[in-house]
């Protein structure tokens, strides 16, 4: 979509990101010149209604939290093409995973107020009933806000409502998800993810 108008209100300047089911680009509002972050749910995936079902609760998690340290979302479209997308704000910084890589080993402090900037924003999730399920140092960005840092809690493309119907749960029972390395014994069994599922992810990366 690099070079295209998007919803005749977004230009799409480049790609910043792909997971498996969307892409996303870093794209101008064409009425207020905002750059904002552009998720779209890949053209192979808007068939699958299992995906389109995932990302409309990803949008629908994000669009539920306002903690400071969650990532904002702006808006939510369809394209006459069919095209499902999202756009929230424009990070700059870091992941936690490009910190650990370059700047490992961390000291403990470092660590410490980075992860308890994490539990403030699972803290708003899971009171709302809203489980994130690949919490990894992938997913969590790192700003600079005077002079300090300031983490985002990113990437709900497999976020659980607590309250789904099994009939409109996206994942079936049994189903594994999420990142090998990051998740807790009952996600990797299959069995029902619970707050402290997300937590015990969190407490591998604090380890990490």
């Amino acid at each position: 979509l690099t070079g295209e108008v998007l919803d005749n209100r977004y230009t799409v300047l480049e790609r910043i990101g792909r997971g498996g089911m969307g892409v996303v680009y870093r794209a101008e509002q064409h009425l207020i010149k905002w750059m904002v972050a552009l998720k779209v749910l890949r053209r192979e995936a808007v068939q699958d209604e299992s995906a389109v079902r995932r990302f409309l609760t990803e949008a629908q998690a994000i669009a539920s939290l306002d903690n400071r340290h969650t990532v904002t979302l702006y808006d939510f479209g369809v394209t006459r093409e069919g095209l499902l997308y999202y756009t929230m704000e424009l990070l700059k910084g870091r992941t936690v995973a490009a910190i650990i890589r370059f700047d490992a080993p961390l000291d403990y402090t470092r660590a410490a107020r980075l992860v308890a900037q994490v539990c403030e924003s699972l803290k708003e999730a899971h009171e709302r009933g809203i489980l994130h399920r690949d919490l990894k140092p992938e997913n969590l960005f790192v700003v600079e806000k005077e002079g300090r840092e300031f983490v985002k809690v990113v990437d709900f493309g497999i976020a659980k409502l607590v309250g789904e119907s099994a009939k409109e749960s996206v994942t079936k029972t049994g189903m594994v998800i999420g990142t090998p390395a990051y998740v807790s014994p009952e996600q990797a069994l299959g069995n029902p993810v619970v707050p402290a599922s997300d937590l015990y992810s969190l407490a591998i990366v604090l380890y990490e």
